[in-house]
């Protein structure tokens, strides 16, 4: 991820993520729980990972992923995640035909090559 696109999301959720310090403790900064969150999300390295790598209590990093998730569902969704209607399917639609020359199709998971096999048209015909 690029740090412009770091700052970005970081602007969007600080607010929400921040606490304040007190007497017993200092609290973790927005940043670092943003970066706690994507690396957690991206590497697929369990939370006991993350807690010997960031030396954060299990029970800590949970909730921070929990809350920085959150935070960003709220902070994000309407601009990543339009409302979907049959127009906006339709023009999705549309344009996965004219790339991948499938209609009727929405999109595609992963991009695994799967050699399709084209029959004859008249093969079975008895002319």
């Amino acid at each position: 991820m690029s740090k412009n696109t770091f700052k970005k999301l970081l602007s969007g959720i600080k607010n929400n993520i921040r606490k304040q310090d007190t007497v017993m403790r200092k609290s973790i900064p927005p940043n670092e729980k943003l970066a706690l969150t994507l690396r957690y999300l991206g590497s697929g390295y369990t939370m006991s990972d993350l807690h010997i790598d960031y030396r954060i209590r299990l029970s800590t990093i949970s909730n921070i992923v929990r809350e920085v998730c959150e935070s960003l569902w709220a902070t994000f969704k309407k601009s990543c995640f339009p409302t979907i209607t049959e127009e906006l399917l339709a023009k999705v639609a549309t344009e996965f035909e004219e790339r991948a020359n499938f209609p009727h199709v929405i999109g595609a998971i992963d991009g695994k090559h799967i050699q399709r096999v084209i029959q004859i048209t008249n093969f079975y015909t008895l002319t």
